[in-house]
C-alpha cells in the first residue's frame, strides 16, 4: 500500500482489481478504545539514525514520523521543536499543516456521500449545489472530473490570495468563497482566469479551487458545515483527536509553525489559514494521519469503524481517465519528498511512511 498524498481522487469505469487487505477484518477496538488507539502498537526506539539527525542536517526545526505496516501503526517518533527558536518540543500528536494532502480527506468525504447516494459523481455539480458553477462555455462540471483534476477549473491566484489569513480563521465562509469565484457576476469571477480554456475533461490541470468546490458539494449534500461533517464522520469515529481544519480548533502553541531558514537564522511564518480550506487547510498529527492510512490499508475500515467499502476505495485508486494516469487519489511518492537541501527554505514536516514489506 503506497502512501497517499496527491489529492486527485477519481472514480473509474474500470476499478483496480481487489488486492489482499492488510489486517484481520474481524479486528475490533476494545470497549472504550478508539479505532486509532486499537491500531497503534507499542513501539521501540528510533528507526534509524538518519531520521533522528534530519532536523539538524536539513535545517528543519522539527519533524514527526510514523510507519504503517500490516494495517497497524507500528512506530511513531518525534524530533526537534514546533518552530525554529521555539522551546516547545514536537510530539507524535503535534498537528502540522498538511497542505494538499488535505485533499485526501475531501475526496474521501465525497466518495462516502456518493456511496450513500447523496452525491452523484457524474451529474453536473451545479445541479447538486445551491449556486451556479459551470464552465463559461456552458459545459457541465462533474464531481468525478473535479476529483481527478480534469474539471476545467483553474487556480486564479490573484483572487485566491484574498482567501488567506494568518493566525486566525478567515471571515469568508466556504460558500461565500465559491460563490465569488464560480458564479458569473461574483466578486472574483473571471471566465478567462478561473477556468481552463479547453473546457472540462479536456486537460489534466491540477486545481485547488476544484477541491474547494467539492467542499461546497459536501455542505449542500449534507446541510452541514464541511469541517463539522468531517469531524463527525471521519476524525471523530476513527479517533483522530489531533485533527481539524481551523486554527480555532487548536491552541496555537500546540501547532507546528511553518518556519524558514534564512540567512543563518529561523524565521517563523505564522499559521496560514484558507477560506477555501478543503483544498489544503487540514492540520493533523503524524499519528492521526497514520491511522487514516491504516484505514485505507485495511480496505476502508479500521478496527470496526468503516469509512468506505473496499470497492469504493479501489475506485478511488484507479485512474478515472486512463489517458491521464495521475487522475487518481492514492499516488505513491518518494520518502524524501520533504527533505530539504542545506540552507533551503522549509517548513517543519510531519511524515507517514508505509512499510515496504508485509
Amino acid at each position: 500500500m503506497s502512501l497517499c498524498v496527491l489529492g486527485a481522487c477519481a472514480g473509474s469505469a474500470a476499478p483496480l482489481s481487489p488486492t489482499p487487505l492488510a489486517g484481520d477484518p474481524d479486528d475490533r477496538a476494545a470497549p472504550g478504545e478508539t479505532a486509532c488507539e486499537a491500531a497503534t502498537a507499542a513501539w521501540p526506539g528510533n528507526p534509524t539514525s538518519t531520521t533522528a539527525s534530519t532536523p539538524t542536517e536539513g535545517h528543519l526545526p522539527g519533524l514527526s514520523a510514523c510507519i504503517v505496516k500490516g494495517g497497524d501503526v507500528v512506530w511513531c517518533g518525534a524530533y526537534g521543536h514546533k518552530a525554529g527558536g521555539s522551546a516547545h518540543a514536537v510530539t507524535t500528536d503535534t498537528p502540522f499543516v498538511w497542505a494538499s494532502v488535505s485533499k485526501l480527506v475531501t475526496a474521501t468525504s465525497v466518495m462516502m456521500l456518493a456511496a450513500e447516494g447523496a452525491v452523484d459523481l457524474d451529474q453536473a455539480i451545479d445541479a447538486q449545489l445551491s449556486f451556479t458553477a459551470r464552465h463559461p462555455d456552458g459545459a457541465a462540471i462533474r464531481p468525478r472530473a473535479l476529483m481527478a483534476h480534469v474539471g476545467g477549473v483553474a487556480d486564479n491566484y490573484a483572487a485566491m490570495d484574498g482567501y488567506y489569513d494568518v493566525n486566525e480563521d478567515p471571515t469568508l465562509s466556504l460558500a461565500q468563497v465559491n460563490r465569488r469565484y464560480f458564479e458569473p457576476g461574483g466578486a472574483d469571477y473571471s471566465a478567462r482566469r478561473n477556468f481552463v480554456a479547453a473546457g472540462p475533461e479536456a486537460r489534466n490541470v491540477y486545481s485547488n479551487m476544484g477541491y474547494s468546490l467539492l467542499g461546497s458539494l459536501v455542505e449542500d449534500a449534507t446541510g452541514e458545515d464541511f469541517a463539522d461533517w468531517t469531524q463527525q464522520h471521519i476524525f471523530g469515529p476513527l479517533g483522530m483527536a489531533h485533527s481539524g481544519w481551523r486554527v480555532s480548533d487548536f491552541d496555537l502553541d500546540a501547532l507546528a509553525e511553518p518556519t524558514l531558514w534564512e540567512g543563518g537564522a529561523w524565521a517563523p511564518q505564522g499559521h496560514t489559514t484558507f477560506a477555501d480550506y478543503p483544498n489544503g487547510g487540514l492540520r493533523s498529527s503524524a499519528h492521526d494521519m497514520a491511522c487514516f492510512l491504516a484505514t485505507a490499508a485495511r480496505g476502508g475500515s479500521l478496527y470496526g469503524t468503516r469509512l468506505l467499502e473496499p470497492a469504493d476505495l479501489y475506485e478511488m485508486m484507479a485512474p478515472a481517465y486512463p489517458a491521464w494516469p495521475m487522475t487518481r487519489a492514492w499516488v505513491g511518492i518518494p520518502r524524501t519528498w520533504a527533505t530539504p537541501s542545506p540552507g533551503s527554505a522549509t517548513a517543519a514536516p510531519s511524515w507517514v511512511w508505509p512499510a515496504t514489506s508485509s
